[in-house]
């Protein structure tokens, strides 16, 4: 039972103190755009009773189309958005959460496309539906709120109710009347004040209310105080009641504070009452009718484009012992600020181990790491990352020997820099007889990349500069091999470039 409208303003500074405190999501990230056409959004959530996730996206000023959003485990949520390179993309979420038994609605604002009034239904989003007959003055189907509404733009804020009746009378005699409005708090004054503000819309009772800006607070009878602060806008059109009020009349008020504020939310309700004036008096007599659930509006307008996908950077990549384990470790940037799908560390056996992120926050580099036994052979292992599950960037395991004397088949042997780290690089070959030598480079998959050197060998021992070329191009990063072959001898040695 709804039992004062003093419950609704004490609830409603709770949910704002509680969404001060806690944001309901954490670390929205994208994906890059894959070639089935989707970009990944994911987020997380503080704890389990953030409910009922929802996605709603739009291109330019189109409809607003609500996106499946799946539950990866985890408390992480993730949603496919299709998408062409280049467009303007909003996109907003809505979830739900339970406190003290009252259900709490959290959602971004639609930013509506301009100031006009009353705003196109494209530019609303919904708050929540009401459930019917919940209102507490009998036969009043005009006070039973059936769904309410939200719109904003840099100037204003936009709410609209849905009620049982699809009118809204202000008036249903001489002495009685009915009053609809929108509450307002700003989450980050109302703990030390309890300071409500409300859009109002009802007839022009002189002496008492009319439709306008209000500031709210209790008297000591614990009845609610108006003190009108502004005008608003309003039209009920379509069977829903449309209101606007200027964000300059709110945040003009000392009481109001800063704007935008630290979380850049307010928490709205909407609230009907019905007004009985005695005549003798002229003292009004409220009588609750119903609210909407309270809403947590975030008014951030987020947006998405991208005309092409620039690859991730990978860096710094450490191996470092841990117990019976190797910690492999790379620094991940990407100049999109894109996740990537695929994270791994491939051996060269061809199994795989994920690597995770110590962070989620991809406007700078975030470490990605992960743990393997202490027995797997790092040498020809490799780390894969992919922001679009289709291009990837590898960066080849370092040899851990600075200087590697590769061990000779009988008669020759081979010594060079592993691994390379700057050009030229030099070479050292031993145990040779006279005749014809070449050495060529050839990639993982044994195709061969060129010849870096071709001669008629007369002495036992060579020495030469490589400057890193094949073919006129220099090796990239990554793990390849040398073969050294001379009449009746060949030697191959495997090396990394790492720059």
């Amino acid at each position: 039972m709804k039992k004062s409208l003093l419950v609704l303003f004490m609830l409603l500074i709770l949910v704002a103190v509680f969404g001060q405190e806690l944001m309901p999501w954490q670390y929205i990230r994208h994906s890059a755009r894959t070639n089935e056409g989707y970009v990944h959004f994911r987020f997380n959530a503080l704890d389990q009773t953030l409910t009922n996730n929802e996605f709603h996206y739009r291109t330019g000023t189109g409809n607003w189309i609500l996106c499946d959003v799946q539950d990866l485990g985890e408390l992480e949520y993730e949603a496919q958005v299709p998408y062409e390179p280049g467009n303007e993309m909003n996109y907003r979420l809505r979830s739900q959460m339970s406190y003290e038994g009252q259900e709490i609605v959290i959602l971004d604002t639609s930013v509506a496309a301009n100031d006009a009034f009353p705003p196109a239904a494209d530019d609303l989003a919904q708050i929540a539906v009401d459930p019917e007959g919940d209102t507490e003055v009998e036969s009043a189907n005009m006070l039973d709120i059936t769904e309410t509404c939200v719109a904003s733009t840099d100037n204003k804020i936009h709410s609209v109710i849905a009620n049982l009746q699809g009118s809204f009378p202000t008036m249903n005699s001489l002495t009685s009347y009915n009053l609809y409005m929108t509450t307002i708090i700003n989450p980050e004054t109302a703990i030390t004040d309890s300071t409500v503000y409300a859009m109002v819309y009802t007839f022009n009772i002189p002496g008492v209310i009319s439709t306008g800006l209000y500031k709210l607070g209790v008297d000591a009878g614990m009845n609610p105080v108006f003190e009108q602060l502004g005008s608003i806008q309003s039209q009920v059109t379509g069977g829903k009641l449309y209101m606007a009020c200027n964000m300059d009349d709110l945040t003009s008020d000392p009481s109001f504070g800063a704007w935008p504020n630290l979380s850049h939310a307010l928490a709205l309700a909407s609230v009907t009452i019905r007004v009985n004036v005695d005549l003798s008096t002229m003292e009004p007599e409220l009588l609750f009718g119903d609210y909407s659930s309270p809403a947590m509006v975030i008014f951030n307008q987020r947006l998405y484009q991208a005309q092409t996908n620039t690859l991730p950077m990978l860096e710094n990549i450490a191996v470092t012992p841990v117990g019976q384990e190797k910690l492999v470790s790379v620094d991940y940037s990407d100049a999109d600020e894109d996740f990537p799908l695929f994270a791994r560390l491939v051996l060269e056996s061809g199994d795989e181990y994920p690597l995770l992120p110590s962070l989620l926050d991809y406007s700078e580099s975030v470490l990605y790491s992960v743990r393997v036994p202490e027995e797997e052979e790092l040498l020809g292992a490799y780390l894969s990352f992919s922001d679009n599950a289709s291009e990837f960037v590898n960066l080849y395991m370092p040899i851990t020997s600075i200087e590697d004397q590769i061990q000779a088949l009988p008669g020759l042997s081979v010594l060079l820099p592993n691994p390379i780290r700057s050009f030229g690089v030099p070479i050292q070959i031993g145990g040779l007889k006279n005749g014809g030598l070449t050495i060529g480079i050839y990639n993982l998959k044994g195709q061969k990349l060129g010849k870096i050197h071709e001669t008629e060998n007369k002495t036992q021992e060579l020495r030469i500069n490589w400057d890193g070329r094949v073919g006129g191009q220099h090796l990239s990063s990554g793990l390849y091999f040398m073969k050294i072959r001379q009449t009746g001898m060949s030697r191959t040695v495997k090396f990394a470039v790492l720059k």
